[in-house]
């Protein structure tokens, strides 16, 4: 009588780990049925040889499985149909996913090769390293040079005439090697804008490291001057990455830089200077040190009502700021710009301020009322001066120099009739004074329409904000019943600005103007300036009327 479980050299007994030997096998020890090859394989790691039966009913075709035969698993037709002459037909759609796979296949073979026929698979080459960012790594400076001093008036950099020349010829010794660094790293951003390349530079890093690293903490005691220029830049730089946190930071070295070494648009001559020393001094000094205080304070405004933070120069510098006006005559074209944008700034973002402390005159005092009236009187005679200055000194302009100088000017006169609609605004409640609000309305739209694609280069991104408020004006009377101007009109010049904005998008379009102004016109025209209700909006308007005319 046999032993049970014995042992054999094909099949293992049961009292192998994880194994049970199979009752359903042929006399001679070969594994027949799947679950025990998996086992058996699971277990020893061995290759068990199948049967063909196993192999048919993976492989084969339909015709092999019926007539039990051995198929080799050719596509698209086995040996054994290919012999016979019957028609081939595998399980499912398999035929079909592989004929899919290989024109796919061929597809992308030849794409691949018409792409490396074009040229476009560039093998890299080490080059040196570069010194300037610029598109496709270029060394020459000829046309970043040419493209920075072009684009100046963005940077507010104001040279003196012989280190501007210097530039011009090639000698870029004539600046500081941070200033240097700093004004390529900003003139890079708008290089790239204008060639529509608005993903990030590959060597950006490198050129910021590079222009800290010549950042000398020590500049700012040898020569301030410098020191407030490459602060100014690195946060235009900044500005247009939107990083408002490290843009801030920039303005904020600036200021202290300005500060701790007593630096001023008009110097102290005294307790009390009197009007002849002030206007010696305010005009003839370095106009270097005059434009680039200008810029930083352009920047600390704009970066105080954008995100609502207090100013980070001193108020004895906007003092300065507003001295300096009746002296602007001896001030060269470039540094009156400048100091143009910078003072149109600060009187656009003060017209908000007084709009959103319009009194109640239910509720305010006389006195209040008063020394309302008087900013708002003083502001609106300052802006209507100063767009009549600025056509005096655009008339003033030789031919060659006007296609440049024009341009930038636009930027100042802008916020100034900005400055009056907002202001406009808040009295427009007669036929009266919505005429005279039209009328200005007019004016902005007829300087927009007259733009040109080269305008737009020349542009600051601030005048967003007066077509935003122009947008506004022009919803307002298109809701009204008795409108001054056909619903066509008004329609036409809201989306006049709106297109405006699109293409000014395309010189700086980290802003997304144009998408800020079509969201501003799908708000409506609902007042924003200020909180009193429309009756007493109403009668305040009608009172400061009343006032107005008696001044």
């Amino acid at each position: 009588m046999p032993k049970k479980n014995t042992p054999s050299a094909t099949f293992p007994n049961k009292d192998t780990p994880g194994f049970s030997p199979c009752r359903v096998h042929n006399l001679d020890g070969k594994i027949n049925c799947d679950r025990c090859v998996g086992e058996w394989q699971a277990v020893t790691g061995a290759k068990v040889s199948v049967t063909a039966a196993h192999v048919v009913g993976r492989f084969a075709c339909m015709i092999c499985r019926k007539r039990r035969k051995k198929c080799d698993g050719k596509r698209p037709e086995c040996g054994s149909c290919s012999a016979g002459g019957r028609t081939c037909v595998y399980k499912g759609n398999e035929t079909g996913d592989m004929t899919e796979l290989e024109e796919r296949l061929k597809e992308l073979e030849t794409r691949l090769q018409e792409y490396q026929k074009s040229g476009a698979v560039v093998r890299r080459k080490r080059r040196p390293q570069p010194t300037l960012m610029m598109d496709g790594f270029s060394l020459d400076l000829t046309a970043a040079r040419a493209h920075l001093i072009r684009h100046w008036s963005h940077f507010g950099l104001c040279l003196t005439v012989q280190r501007t020349k210097a530039l011009q010829m090639g000698d870029v010794t004539v600046v500081h090697p941070g200033l240097l660094q700093a004004a390529q790293l900003a003139g890079s951003i708008m290089y790239l804008a204008h060639h529509d390349r608005l993903e990030p530079h590959p060597l950006e890093y490198l050129q910021v490291r590079r222009a800290e690293d010549t950042m000398d903490p020590s500049i700012a005691d040898s020569d301030p001057v410098t020191a407030l220029q490459i602060h100014q830049l690195m946060a235009k730089f900044y500005f247009y990455k939107l990083e408002w946190g490290k843009a801030r930071e920039e303005v904020m070295k600036a200021a202290h830089v300005a500060i701790k070494h007593d630096r001023h648009l008009v110097p102290p001559m005294g307790p009390i200077p009197d009007n002849n020393c002030l206007a010696k001094h305010a005009c003839n000094r370095e106009e270097e040190e005059l434009a680039v205080l200008c810029q930083l304070l352009l920047l600390d405004q704009i970066q105080a009502f954008t995100f609502h933070q207090p100013l980070l120069f001193p108020d004895r510098c906007y003092e300065e700021l507003k001295a300096i006006v009746p002296y602007r005559d001896s001030l060269s074209i470039d540094t009156y710009i400048l100091f143009a944008r910078a003072l149109g700034i600060g009187e656009f973002y003060e017209s908000f301020n007084i709009s959103r402390t319009l009194p109640n005159i239910r509720t305010a005092c006389a006195e209040e009322i008063r020394l309302w009236y008087d900013r708002y009187a003083n502001l609106i005679r300052s802006s209507n001066e100063r767009i009549a200055y600025t056509k005096m000194r655009m008339q003033a302009l030789s031919v060659s120099a006007l296609a440049g100088a024009t341009r930038d000017l636009m930027n100042s006169m802008m916020l100034a009739f900005g400055t009056l609609v907002n202001l406009y605004a808040l009295t427009a409640h007669t036929i009266e004074a919505r005429q005279r609000l039209m009328k200005l309305v007019l004016r902005v739209m007829s300087i927009t329409q007259s733009l040109t694609p080269e305008d737009f280069v020349q542009l600051d991104n601030t005048n967003g904000v007066v077509w935003m408020v122009v947008i506004h004006v022009l919803l307002r009377e298109q809701a009204r019943a008795d409108r001054l101007l056909s619903e066509n009109d008004l329609s036409g010049m809201v989306e006049l600005a709106v297109g405006t904005g699109a293409s000014l998008d395309k010189n700086m379009p980290v802003f997304q103007l144009h998408a800020g102004l079509r969201q501003f016109q799908r708000s409506g025209a609902d007042g924003i300036w200020s909180t009193l209700s429309e009756f007493d909006k109403q009668n305040t308007a009608l009172f400061l009327l009343k006032l107005e005319r008696e001044v």
